[in-house]
């Protein structure tokens, strides 16, 4: 097995965790078996998301309501740790040499360590109950499955001053997204056997 196919395998393991877990939890389809090259789920009835359609008020704040469930929601199957100490295992140098020279003249891991830990004393100091997040939600991910009903009596409403500090909270997010991407892709630098330079998608991250 090559190191890409291990990759994927483990990649694929934590996928299925995930997707049982979150149905447990009643944000995905139900798992029914999985297989050396698959996997078995149900169905969910609905109509998947198009582009204009996240401008209607009402859809795009039932999107922002079940990603605010979805992130509270708790399925860890083991403890957590420190962001910054993912960056404290990538690799220092890299076998290909070609890579080896791009990651040498254009990356700097101390710098990275200091702004990934810099970032993370900056969430924590939020205190935030976050406990699963997304990084690459796109619209297709989501199932449109129920009418929407205005609900009498009205929804709480909200300051311009709370909106304005929940933005800046979640860009701050935003950030350990695109970090993170970067990071994966020094790792792939290391470990993949997919054609494909990954370094120069990490120097662009």
């Amino acid at each position: 097995m090559t190191s890409t196919e291990i990759n994927i395998h483990l990649y694929c393991n934590f996928i299925i965790y995930n997707i049982a877990a979150l149905s447990i939890l009643g944000f995905a389809a139900p798992l029914y078996a999985k297989f050396n090259n698959g996997t078995v789920y149900g169905y969910i009835p609905g109509e998947i998301f198009a582009q204009h359609e996240l401008k209607d008020p009402n859809k795009s704040a039932l999107v922002a309501k079940h990603l605010a469930k979805l992130h509270r929601a708790n399925i860890a199957a083991e403890p957590k740790k420190p962001i910054c100490l993912t960056v404290f295992e990538l690799p220092e140098k890299y076998t290909n040499p070609k890579t080896n020279e791009k990651f040498v003249n254009n990356m700097n891991l101390k710098k990275l360590k200091e702004e990934m830990c810099f970032l993370e004393e900056q969430l924590v100091k939020n205190n935030n109950p976050v406990h699963l997040s997304m990084a690459d939600i796109i619209i297709v991910d989501l199932i449109l499955k129920i009418i929407l009903i205005p609900s009498p009596g009205g929804n709480t409403k909200v300051t311009d001053a709370e909106v304005e500090e929940l933005y800046r909270e979640v860009a701050k997010f935003a950030l350990v997204s695109l970090f993170y991407y970067s990071v994966w892709t020094l790792l792939s630098s290391e470990i993949s056997d997919i054609k494909y330079d990954f370094m120069e998608y990490a120097y662009e991250r």
